[in-house]
C-alpha cells in the first residue's frame, strides 16, 4: 500500500513538470516570434534613417549655397544704407553755409544760444571735414567765413551780456556786506554779492567754454578783463564818494599841527550800512583831533599859525575811515569776482584773468597808502609827529586782513602778491621812523630843562608827550611790531618804556 502511494505522488509531480514545461515552451514560441518583430522593424526604422539623411544631405547642398548668397546681399544692403547715410551728411556740409547763413548773421540773441551753438557745431564739422578731404574749394572757403562770423558773433555776444548786465556793486550793499561778516565773525556763506542773473551767468560760461574749446579763441577774455576791473574800480569808488558824503567831508588828513581826522564830522546814522566796519577807529580820531589840535608837538613848542591856516598850506587827500573801508571793501569785491570768475572762466585761464582783473583795484589803495606814507614822511620831517598817527589804524587793519587777501591771491604772479606787503612794509617803514623821531626829539629838545614852568604845572614836553602816547594806546602791538621790524632795538626798548 505503501509503495502504491509513493507511485501515485511521483506520476502527480511528473504530471505538473510536463505541464509546466509545456508552458514555458509556449512562451519561449512567443517571445522568438517578438524577436523577429523587432529586428524586421529595426531594419525597417534605419532603413527610413538612411532615406532621411540622404534628403537632409541634398537639402544642405541646395540651402548653403542660397545662406550665403543671401548674407552676401544682406551686408551689400547694410554697405548702401551707410554709404547712403554717409553721402547724406557728406552732402550736408556742402549746403550747410546756405542753410546756416541767415542764423549766424542774425545772431544767437535772435534765435537763442543753444540753438546757435548747435549750428555752430555743424558748421565746424562741415570746416574740419574740408579741411582734410577737398582743400582750396570755394565751400572750404565759404564755411570758414561763416565759421568765423559766427565767433565774431559769439565774442560781441558776450561782451553785449557783460556790458548790459554788469553794474558797479552798490555801496550799501557792500556795506551791508562788511557789517554782516563782523557780526558773523567772518563767516560769509550767507551773504554774497550778485554781479549777474543766473541765467545771464549760464550763457556766459556756454559761451566761453565753446570759444576756448572749438573756436581756439581768448579774445574775448580781454573784454571780460576790462568790464570787470572797470566794475571793480567803479564800486570802489563809489564807495568811497558815498562814505565822504555821509562823513560830510572829502578830507581828514591836514596840515601841520592837525590830527588824522581834523575837520571831520562824524555824521553818519547811526542806521547807516556798514558803520560798524568804521566806528571802531572814529574814538582814535576823534581823541587826536581834540587833544594834538590844543597842543600840537612840533620842533621847540612853538605856534606858528592856527590850524585853519595850516590846512591851507597842505592837504592830504586820503580819508583814513574811507580807506580802511575801503581795504575791506576791496577785499569783499575781489572774493566775489573769484566767486563769478570760476562759473565762467575755464580752470585753465582762471588766474591769468583773476590777475589781471584786481590789479586795477589794488593799484588804486596801493597808491592811495603811498600817499599816506609820503605825506607822513614829509610830516616827519617837519617833526610834527600827530599827522603820523593816522598810519597805526591802517596798518593795524592791513595786517589783519592781508592773510585774507594773500588767500585769495594765491596763484597770481608774484608781482601782484607782492603789492600789498610792499604798502604794508612802506607804511610800517614810514611808521617806525616817525616813531624814533618822535624818541630822539625828546631826547635832543634843547628847551626841555631850560623852560621849566614855575607854577610847578606839568611841563609842556610832558604834556605833549602823553597826548601823543595816549593816541597809541590801541595800536601798542602794531607800534611795537613796526620797531621791530624797521627800528632800532634801543629806541625798541626806550618806546616801550615809554
Amino acid at each position: 500500500m505503501a509503495d502504491l502511494s509513493n507511485m501515485e505522488d511521483i506520476a502527480l509531480r511528473k504530471t505538473e513538470i510536463n505541464s509546466k514545461l509545456e508552458k514555458e515552451m509556449s512562451n519561449l514560441s512567443l517571445l522568438r516570434d517578438a524577436l523577429k518583430k523587432s529586428n524586421t522593424n529595426t531594419e525597417n526604422m534605419l532603413g527610413i534613417l538612411t532615406s532621411f539623411e540622404g534628403r537632409l544631405r541634398r537639402l544642405e547642398q541646395t540651402i548653403v549655397p542660397v545662406y550665403n548668397e543671401t548674407e552676401n546681399l544682406r551686408r551689400r544692403q547694410e554697405n548702401i544704407d551707410k554709404t547712403m547715410t554717409t553721402l547724406d551728411h557728406v552732402l550736408g556740409y556742402y549746403h550747410i553755409s546756405q542753410e546756416a547763413e541767415m542764423m549766424i548773421k542774425d545772431g544767437p540773441e535772435m534765435h537763442g544760444l543753444d540753438r546757435y551753438l548747435q549750428q555752430m557745431d555743424k558748421i565746424l564739422e562741415a570746416l574740419n571735414y574740408f579741411k582734410k578731404h577737398n582743400q582750396n574749394t570755394v565751400e572750404l572757403r565759404d564755411v570758414a567765413a561763416l565759421f568765423e562770423q559766427g565767433k565774431d558773433c559769439l565774442h560781441a555776444e558776450f561782451q553785449t551780456l557783460l556790458a548790459r548786465h554788469g553794474r558797479p556793486v552798490p555801496p550799501v550793499c557792500i556795506l551791508d556786506l562788511i557789517g554782516s561778516d563782523e557780526e558773523l565773525q567772518g563767516d560769509t556763506s550767507e551773504t554774497q554779492m550778485e554781479h549777474l542773473p543766473e541765467k545771464v551767468i549760464e550763457d556766459l560760461s556756454d559761451i566761453s567754454k565753446w570759444l576756448i574749446t572749438n573756436g581756439n579763441t581768448t579774445d574775448f577774455l580781454k573784454n571780460y578783463i576790462t568790464m570787470r576791473s572797470s566794475m571793480l574800480i567803479k564800486s570802489l569808488n563809489g564807495l568811497k564818494e558815498h562814505l565822504k558824503s555821509a562823513s560830510g567831508t572829502s578830507v581828514t588828513l591836514t596840515a601841520p599841527h592837525s590830527s588824522p581826522a581834523l575837520g571831520q564830522k562824524f555824521n553818519r546814522n547811526k542806521d547807516t550800512p556798514g558803520r560798524k566796519s568804521i566806528k571802531k577807529f572814529a574814538h582814535f580820531s576823534k581823541k587826536a583831533s581834540t587833544a594834538l589840535l590844543k597842543s600840537p608837538f612840533e620842533a621847540g613848542h612853538r605856534r606858528t599859525g592856527s590850524a585853519a591856516e595850516m590846512i591851507k598850506e597842505e592837504q592830504c587827500d586820503v580819508d583814513i575811515d574811507v580807506y580802511i573801508t575801503e581795504l575791506t571793501a576791496l577785499l569783499k569785491l575781489m572774493q566775489s569776482e573769484l566767486q563769478l570768475l570760476v562759473q565762467i572762466v575755464p580752470e585753465k585761464f582762471q588766474r591769468s584773468v583773476y590777475d589781471n582783473i584786481v590789479q586795477p583795484g589794488l593799484d588804486s589803495v596801493v597808491n592811495e597808502g603811498e600817499t599816506l606814507a609820503a605825506y607822513s614822511r614829509k610830516s616827519i620831517g617837519r617833526h610834527e609827529f600827530s599827522s603820523v598817527l593816522s598810519i597805526f589804524p591802517v596798518v593795524k587793519h592791513l595786517r589783519s586782513i592781508k592773510p585774507e587777501f594773500d588767500r585769495n591771491l594765491e596763484g597770481c604772479q608774484a608781482p601782484t602778491r607782492a603789492k600789498l606787503a610792499s604798502l604794508l612794509s612802506t607804511l610800517g617803514s614810514t611808521g617806525a621812523k616817525a616813531l624814533e623821531e618822535f624818541i630822539d626829539n625828546i631826547k635832543n629838545d634843547p628847551d626841555k630843562a631850560s623852560n621849566m614852568p614855575r607854577d610847578g604845572t606839568v611841563h609842556e614836553l610832558t604834556n605833549h608827550t602823553m597826548v601823543f602816547m595816549e593816541q597809541l594806546q590801541d595800536y601798542v602791538e602794531t607800534a611795537g611790531a613796526m620797531l621791530l621790524m624797521h627800528g632800532k632795538f634801543y629806541n625798541l626798548r626806550v618806546f616801550f618804556i615809554l
